[in-house]
């Protein structure tokens, strides 16, 4: 099952993408 490995591996991505952007998001806020 190659579709489960591929949906777990963009949930990852998606995840970790969301995270980063978060953390980007607060350091910017905290700044002002």
């Amino acid at each position: 099952m190659t579709w489960v490995y591929v949906l777990l591996s963009m949930m990852t991505i998606a995840s970790t993408w969301c995270l980063a952007a978060g953390f980007a998001i607060a350091r910017r806020n905290q700044h002002k």
